[in-house]
């Protein structure tokens, strides 16, 4: 602050009577300003002093905090201090408030701020001096005049001339550090007690521990909880006073302790509700500046249509159980100062004691594991400050829980007629290998008594199976009640394993669940086999009929059989098969039936209308079978077969239907038996080699796998004639080859001598004899070359043989096509004559009416 320099007012007498009361008014006004000057000068000092004060106190604290200054120390820090302050009392208020301020030093400030005054004001002042000395000689009524002009000048002077700019800065710089304070405090509450340790040890100078930089906490286990819903935390338990629950969000970057204060209730315990789960956190329970809990965490779980559930702590929870033979792994959280390096102790029963490094993690966080217990111990943690080996945690070692037996019984569906697994003999491995819908029974025998025990499914049927809580309980009265007996029952349904989860009294787990699998053995639908037709397109005219010949099985009984048939497009109707059509009472496990397809049937023609709409049917109508069965299940297993498709025709397409089929049949085996031609004419010249080398040999081979593709062409046209055959047969299309009957057969017999499929892809026939004679003479040539030639040449033969039979066939078949051209053309004679003849009865119907 700048100021002039200003005698005090009682250096100047007062004015004559003449000029008393303007000069009164001006002398109360350099009063004024001399009070403010004052005044500036105390606020001034204040903030100074304030701003000192709180530097100094801010240095000792820290110095005090991070170095733990002994008592001389401090001693020493507070003598400093005191002097300082001394030293900044006397340069910024004492010192400033010495300096005497005379009115001419005033008024000589009033002039620099007024120029416009151009020094009249301390002429006048100076002028009031001189009128009261007697011997002053001047012109009194000049001066007298001079004085006199002041009371015009006084509205004129312009009495703000102090400068507030440093005192504003340093009353800013006092609020803010002051506002800082309050903030540093909204984080970190604690500052009060630490501010309060602070003025016992460095004020007081009294023997008092700061409070602890470093606290180390054991993180015993996680807590889920929903998000988004208030969370409720009980403490229970040994409780003396006021609980505070600290709390620490889990997130990235800078995150700060929160306190909450629990509600304290004598009977429930101190209970704390949060109001919303935002996030993850961490938390810890606190009593008298101590805190008397481990560390936990809290995940915020999204799942939906759950209950929130309170979080219930038990303290002391220092306790630690944990089965023999286990690992136990630790997880170390530092609140405060982290150190670098932190120890566990661990004092064992017999006396020993071990210390051992902690392993740093992420900031913050340590662990430590221990393998494989086998006796009881405690531990605590060290590191930084935190050396007071409290709290002692206890780690109890007991036998965990074990599976020792396992029994089952198995109560099959009724409709199967089993029996039932006798009481007195269970199956004991566990496994359980039954049908779906069996009742199971699980015994179990564990080695101590238990709180709690469960049997969970695994795999991928986990989410659809409900897990099924064991009981001491029986759940038959045919099984008694026994000491570490458990009783469960369940109903087979998928494969999959299950696994018995124990919970003893002692809140240990079995660390190696017995686990065992389930087969669940679904009752298949019956097998329908079609052992009648083969083929499943079928070509036949209205008045045709196929037998239908069906073999159904079924693991436990056959509850309905019976046909399902759609004309065209139309819905799907149903048949139901009786004692007449089955060889045998439903609820037999196998069932042979016999029905014959007949068109007419599935069109709803009457019997004494078959005849005329067989003369009259033109075009195509599709008939699509399949035969149905249902098992005695509950709910019936159902299983079609496969379409059995009917086009009905008329019957003189049908007939050109037939001849065609003959006619690839013969194109066919004319082209099979060139192949075989050609195949016999490559064995001679193989056999006309004298001398057969390794390359020649492995020829026999090549000629064995062409024989075996003859023999299949050759089976697949027996087929072809077999249906053919058929056809005529169900279709009574013989009176058309009136004298081909036996040639047809014989036709069927020659190629069915040659080859026919025995088995899929496994084939009977002379053609099949050539090529075991070709495969023996292949491994012959090797060892004994004369014995190879004799067995390829006994092969040759009987190719020779083979041709002349597909010839033979051949010729048969020929001759059928130009006989039954020759009917075709006779009955087409026929069908234009019955043309003709309605058309003439037409014409001829007006003349009858006339």
């Amino acid at each position: 602050m700048s100021y002039a320099t200003l005698p005090d007012t009682g250096s100047i007498s007062n004015p004559t009577s003449y000029d008393r009361n303007v000069m009164q008014k001006f002398y109360h006004c350099i009063t004024s300003l001399r009070h403010k000057i004052q005044g500036l000068i105390l606020i001034q000092a204040g903030a100074k002093l304030l701003l000192s004060a709180l530097a100094l106190a801010i240095l000792s604290f820290v110095a005090d905090y991070y170095l733990i200054l002994p008592w001389a120390a401090r001693f020493i820090l507070f003598i400093s201090m005191m002097v300082v302050m001394y030293l900044v009392v006397y340069r910024v208020l004492c010192q400033p408030l010495q300096v005497q301020l005379s009115d001419e030093d005033l008024v000589l400030a009033l002039e620099k701020s007024n120029p416009h005054l151009e020094e009249r004001l301390i002429a006048a002042v100076q002028f009031s001096r001189l009128l009261d000395d007697p011997d002053y000689a001047d012109s009194k009524i000049m001066s007298q005049q001079v004085i006199q002009d002041m009371d015009s000048l006084l509205p004129q002077i312009n009495f703000n001339i102090l400068r507030y700019k440093e005192t504003l800065l340093c009353g800013l710089a006092c609020c803010l550090t002051l506002g800082l304070l309050g903030l540093v405090h909204s984080f970190f509450p604690n500052l009060g007690s630490l501010a309060n340790t602070w003025m016992k040890r460095n004020v007081f100078l009294q023997e008092v521990s700061w409070p602890r930089r470093t606290h180390l906490f054991l993180l015993k286990e996680n807590f889920v909880a929903i998000a988004n819903q208030p969370l409720t935390i009980v403490a229970k338990g040994q409780i003396f006073g006021d609980i505070v629950l600290w709390q620490l969000p889990e997130k990235k970057g800078f995150a700060f302790w929160e306190p909450f204060y629990m509600e304290s209730k004598s009977a429930e315990g101190s209970s704390l509700v949060l109001p919303k789960l935002e996030g993850n956190f961490y938390f810890y329970l606190e009593q008298q500046g101590s805190p008397i809990s481990c560390l936990y965490r809290v995940i915020a779980s999204e799942e939906l249509g759950k209950e929130p559930s309170p979080i219930v702590l038990n303290l002391p929870d220092h306790q630690i159980s944990k089965a023999r033979g286990q690992n136990l792994y630790l997880r170390i959280f530092a609140k405060g100062v982290v150190p670098r390096t932190a120890y566990i102790v661990a004092q064992f029963a017999n006396g020993r004691t071990n210390e051992d490094q902690l392993m740093s993690q992420e900031k913050g966080f340590f662990k430590y594991d221990f393998t494989m217990l086998m006796e009881d111990f405690s531990f605590c943690l060290q590191g930084g400050d935190d050396q007071d080996e409290i709290p002692l945690y206890e780690v109890q070692v007991l036998n965990p829980p074990s599976t020792e037996a396992v029994s089952v019984w198995l109560q099959y569906p009724q409709y199967t007629g089993l029996a039932p697994t006798p009481w007195q003999t269970p199956l004991n491995d566990g496994n359980i290998t039954a049908l779906v819908g069996t009742q199971a029974i699980v015994r179990i025998k564990t080695n101590i008594p238990l709180k709690e025990a469960n049997l969970t499914f695994q795999g991928k049927y986990e989410s659809a199976l409900s897990s099924v809580t064991f009981s001491p309980n029986p759940t038959v009265p045919e099984l008694l009640q026994l000491p570490e007996f458990y009783y469960a029952q369940f109903q087979v349904q998928y494969d999959t394993r299950y696994k018995i989860e124990l919970l003893a009294e002692t809140m240990l787990t079995d660390p190696n669940p017995a686990s065992y699998f389930i087969r669940a053995l679904k009752d298949e639908p019956p097998l329908i086999q079609i052992l009648e037709p083969k083929s499943r397109e079928i070509k036949m005219c209205l008045t045709g009929s196929v037998p239908l010949s069906v073999l159904t099985k079924d693991d436990f009984g056959i509850q309905e059989l019976g046909i399902r048939y759609r004309v065209q497009t139309e819905e799907w109707q149903e048949i139901k098969w009786n004692r007449e059509q089955n060889q045998g009472d439903y609820g037999q496990q196998e069932i042979q039936s016999k029905y014959r397809l007949d068109p007419a049937i599935f069109l709803k023609i009457p019997p004494n209308e078959i005849n005329k709409a067989e003369e009259n049917w033109t075009g195509k109508t599709s008939i699509a079978i399949k035969v149905y069965g249902l098992d005695n299940a509950t709910p019936p297993g159902l299983r079609e077969s496969s379409n059995i498709n009917l086009e009905i025709i008329s019957r003189t397409e049908l007939v050109r239907v037939v001849m065609e089929e003959i006619k690839g049949i013969k194109q066919q085996v004319r082209k099979v038996m060139e192949d075989q031609d050609e195949r016999k004419r490559n064995l001679e010249n193989f056999l006309a080699n004298s001398t057969l080398e390794a390359a020649d040999i492995g020829r026999a081979l090549q000629l064995r796998f062409a024989q075996n593709a003859i023999s299949r062409d050759i089976a697949m046209e027996t087929q072809k004639l077999t249906e053919v055959i058929e056809t005529i047969i169900q279709n009574d299309l013989w009176k058309l080859f009136p004298n081909s009957k036996e040639e047809i057969e014989r036709a069927q017999q020659l190629l069915y001598e040659s080859a026919y499929e025995e088995k899929s892809s496994i084939y009977q026939g002379l053609s099949n004899q050539i090529e075991k004679q070709i495969a023996n003479g292949y491994q012959l040539l090797r060892d004994n070359p004369t014995q190879g030639r004799q067995a390829l040449e006994l092969a040759l033969g009987q190719e020779s043989q083979l041709i002349q039979q597909l010839q033979e066939v051949i010729q048969i078949l020929k001759e059928l096509e130009d006989f039954t051209s020759a009917v075709q053309d006779l009955e087409k004679l026929l069908e234009s004559h019955s043309k003709l003849k309605q058309k003439l009865q037409q014409l001829l119907q007006p003349q009858d009416n006339k």
